[in-house]
């Protein structure tokens, strides 16, 4: 495996923070809301149990979820939910007390805030970081620039 160059690692640099970017553009926090939901409440109520975060926010519990002992879980994987605390309880602590003193700032907006930053922090930083790797991998096998930019983007 030959060393790459500073221009390959500062092309590696730039599709991950292009990739980044956009994927956080086109983000759709549907697609967040389960494991937003289990975040929230391991954080907040310190348990895997989404009851209590849904009575207190008024937020509907989406359909991914089931009911065990009178009690509703998420039916996912709680991984993402579990890596996705190292940004959110920072979140929840310096950032969210500010946040919600805001005027306007309802419970479904904030909702959709702390969904952003969850995905910001976990799919949307995998997938770029993956990207960087696909780019920096082809390059050290002997791709081109231009086709490793390529590959990594497909």
């Amino acid at each position: 495996m030959r060393k790459l160059s500073p221009s390959d690692r500062l092309i590696a640099v730039s599709l991950f923070f292009t990739v980044y970017l956009i994927s956080t553009f086109f983000y759709k926090p549907a697609a967040m809301d389960r494991f937003a939901s289990l975040t929230k409440s391991l954080t907040h109520y310190q348990t895997s149990s989404i009851d209590a975060f849904h009575k207190e926010s008024g937020l509907p519990i989406d359909a991914d979820s089931f009911v065990w002992q009178g009690r509703t879980y998420v039916d996912i994987n709680p991984g993402l939910s579990f890596v996705a605390l190292v940004t959110y309880l920072p979140y929840s602590r310096m950032l969210l007390p500010s946040l919600m003193a805001l005027p306007g700032m309802t419970p479904l907006l904030e909702f959709k805030v702390s969904q952003l930053v969850i995905a910001s922090s976990t799919i949307v930083f995998f997938t770029a970081l993956l990207t960087a790797l696909l780019y920096r991998a082809a390059r050290s096998r002997g791709c081109s620039p231009s086709q490793a930019i390529f590959y990594s983007l497909l």
